[in-house]
């Protein structure tokens, strides 16, 4: 929530560093997990992956606000990067988990 210019102005900043710094990142882990001869394959689901999430998820949580407050709404979106931690760790990184 602002009532200034200045801080909507940085918070797009902020927001505009948080989605250079992710795409970029993300296309860096996805193209490492593949051998050479699969980037163009990675690389296609990767964006399929990210458009999605651009474009269903504010859809989705549009449609949740009907029935959830905004504090509810950002509880649920910082519930979504956990489990996707977590589900990247079993996936990803078995052994990681045998360890703990």
């Amino acid at each position: 929530l602002t009532h200034n210019g200045f801080t909507l102005l940085l918070s797009g900043a902020f927001i505009g560093l948080g989605y250079g710094t992710f795409m970029s990142n993300g296309q860096a882990v996805s193209l490492k997990l593949v051998s050479s001869h699969r980037v163009g394959i990675a690389l296609s689901t990767y964006f399929i992956g990210l458009d999605l999430g651009l474009g269903v998820g504010p859809y989705a949580l549009g449609a949740l606000h009907a029935v959830l407050t905004f504090r509810e709404l950002y509880l649920v979106s910082a519930v979504i990067p956990v489990i996707s931690a977590i589900l990247y760790l079993v996936f990803y990184h078995p052994d990681r988990i045998k360890k703990m």
